[in-house]
């Protein structure tokens, strides 16, 4: 009998961003847990020293981990990765996993969807993504890209709509059961609206996540739920949501949960979400490419160049 696997794509959401060891941990560290301090902290260096000594607690506690527990499978990939667009997570996914013996396995394949306006393209070898910005900031790459975008909500959700058939052609090759899910009810309900497919988690519009989180009010959020530092569940919100989509699975597609007597409470669990590990592209004589390659923020900025137009307003050249 074929062992199963869950293999889970997505953002920080997927990631598992937020799942930190249960409280007491963020008070005795000084930081209340009613997320007074959040906006001050979320994006800081505090918060990036949190999010690289703890990524291991977000792999093991976020959603595709607690999910993987529940349906009773043998193993999880998680390739969710923080802040990585929709076609920066298909690139993972082709490039790590293209010659994966997919046959030995019965897999289920989950893709919570980010935000349909974030991009990703190659730069020294492996993919590199950016979020859509300013406009006015005709200096950055992303500014550029908003320019060039004509149509806010319709260019982007149709680059969506093209990821998703493209990951549906991928998983029907491989016999690989395919669930779509989206982190945005509006985005949901439009692509809904536009692209039929059987590979939704749910044909009507479904929100994962059973309690608010997607809205500006955050002084409004229920603090049981979310982390004190940043926009993402904590374990308790993920454990929120996993019941959420497990109940969803079991009342429509029964089929995938594991029956009790093959039923696997120990998964194995893989989080490679790394473009930096195992990573097939570079040739063995261009490995300069990965060792010496330039890191540019999600406006497509160095830090130096990002520093230098927070100082003065443009860039070097201009």
């Amino acid at each position: 009998m074929k062992k199963k696997l869950l293999f889970t794509l997505g953002c920080s959401f997927t990631e598992g961003d937020g799942a930190y060891p249960n409280e007491p941990f963020f008070e005795p560290e000084g930081i209340p847990i009613d997320g007074s301090r959040r906006m001050e902290i979320h994006g800081s260096d505090l918060q990036n020293w949190y999010r690289n000594t703890y990524t291991s607690s977000f792999h093991h506690n976020g959603w595709p981990a607690q999910l993987v527990r529940k349906l009773g499978y043998d193993k999880l990939i998680n390739i969710g990765k923080c802040a990585s667009s929709t076609s920066y997570q298909l690139k993972l996914l082709t490039d790590k996993y293209w010659d994966f013996p997919w046959d030995e396995y019965e897999t289920l394949m989950i893709i919570y969807l980010t935000d349909s306006i974030r991009y990703s393209f190659y730069s020294g070898g492996v993919p590199q993504t950016f979020m859509c910005g300013d406009p006015e900031r005709m200096c950055t790459l992303s500014g550029a890209y908003g320019r060039i975008i004509q149509d806010q909500d319709l260019d982007p959700l149709f680059e969506q709509i093209h990821h998703v058939k493209c990951l549906e052609g991928f998983c029907k090759q491989r016999g690989i059961e395919l669930k779509v899910m989206n982190y945005w009810l509006r985005e949901d309900k439009q692509m809904k609206e536009i692209y039929k497919t059987d590979v939704y988690m749910d044909p009507k519009p479904f929100d994962a996540l059973p309690f608010d989180h997607a809205n500006g009010e955050h002084t409004k959020w229920d603090t049981r739920y979310h982390s004190p530092i940043c926009f993402h569940p904590n374990r308790e919100g993920y454990r929120l949501m996993t019941e959420n989509v497990f109940n969803k699975i079991e009342e429509l597609h029964p089929h995938l949960i594991r029956n009790e007597k093959d039923f696997n409470s120990s998964p194995e669990i893989i989080w490679d979400g790394s473009n930096h590990m195992g990573f097939p592209n570079v040739p063995e004589n261009r490995e300069e490419l990965i060792d010496g390659r330039i890191e540019f923020d999600h406006e497509g900025l160095k830090e130096s160049e990002y520093e230098y137009f927070a100082k003065h307003g443009k860039l070097p050249w201009q």
